[in-house]
């Protein structure tokens, strides 16, 4: 399984490519942006086992993805579940730590 780091980069730069897509003009191939966003959100899916739950959610909507209206509701969701996922990984790197909100400079 990749390390949380690794995902969190490819999950990042998918989300940013979406939000390049949204709203500085779309790319040439939505298809390929769509297949990163679901190998990103899978791999992370299956990092904090959330037992297929964030794939559940994104996945139909990435299955019949229009940029209007559906994109900003898919930028916005995955971008809660990449800081979710950050914070995930902080409690089980230093529990402490996550419970005081402060991060490691």
């Amino acid at each position: 399984m990749p390390s949380f780091a690794r995902i969190d980069r490819a999950l990042v730069a998918a989300i940013r490519a979406l939000h390049d897509h949204l709203w500085q003009g779309p790319t040439k191939d939505e298809a390929k942006l769509r297949l990163r966003l679901r190998k990103a959100v899978a791999d992370l899916d299956r990092f904090v086992r959330a037992r297929g739950m964030i794939v559940g959610a994104t996945g139909p909507i990435l299955e019949n993805f229009r940029r209007r209206p559906d994109g900003e509701k898919v930028f916005d969701f995955l971008h809660a579940v990449a800081n979710l996922a950050a914070a995930v990984e902080l409690w089980r790197r230093d529990p402490r730590e996550a419970h005081e909100g402060r991060a490691r400079s």
